[in-house]
């Protein structure tokens, strides 16, 4: 009896249109992208597919190409909590790739969808070789703080509600806020970079 395939089975290599739809290549340089187009996989979801669960290992960072997919998890009553829409260019989970933690939520289709992939492994060879890749990670872990920071305080909330631009400034003063403090960046030494071979 044949079985459906999942959708890491159905994976297959991008389309020069599919790369083009990935707004962090463009800012590595061309051997990172070489690196990084080598290893990057898309999958064609369909309506329900998940991408990933709740308790499974990381394998990759995954990102929107096209159609709509869904953050979500359930309480202690089986109810399903939406944490948050995610439309084409935003890409996820770099905090559950940085920890090589499991799933904590469930990524799924809402509507057909192509989804790419970057292996964990090549993530993590990017942060320690590209400047364009940790600024990109650093924005997307600034933002996730801004939505938080909106989520628990109440004023805070109510204030980037009424204007939108507040979050984005919430995002600036932590970034100033991150200038102006000493700080170790995600790029490792030059000596254990020069170490790893490209995935």
């Amino acid at each position: 009896m044949a079985t459906e395939l999942t959708l890491h089975q159905r994976r297959r290599d991008p389309t020069p249109q599919e790369l083009a739809g990935i707004p962090w290549l463009a800012l590595l340089q061309p051997p990172e992208r070489e690196v990084a187009v080598r290893n990057i996989k898309v999958g064609d979801a369909m309506p329900g597919d998940y991408v990933c669960r709740v308790g499974r290992p990381v394998t990759y960072w995954f990102g929107v190409v096209e159609g709509l997919l869904k953050m979500s998890n359930e309480n202690a009553q089986g109810q399903t909590i939406t944490f948050s829409g995610l439309p084409p260019g935003g890409w996820f989970g770099e905090g559950t790739v940085l920890k090589r933690e499991i799933y904590r939520y469930n990524i799924q289709a809402l509507r057909r969808s192509v989804v790419a992939g970057l292996p964990a492994d090549t993530f993590h060879w990017l942060l320690d070789h590209s400047i364009g890749f940790n600024r990109f990670v650093m924005n997307q872990l600034n933002e996730r703080l801004a939505q938080f920071i909106a989520a628990r305080d109440p004023v805070v909330g109510l204030a980037a509600r009424a204007q939108p631009e507040f979050g984005h400034a919430l995002v600036q003063a932590d970034r100033l806020a991150h200038a102006a403090t000493p700080c170790r960046p995600l790029v490792r030494k030059a000596s254990r970079s020069r170490m790893r071979k490209p995935p």
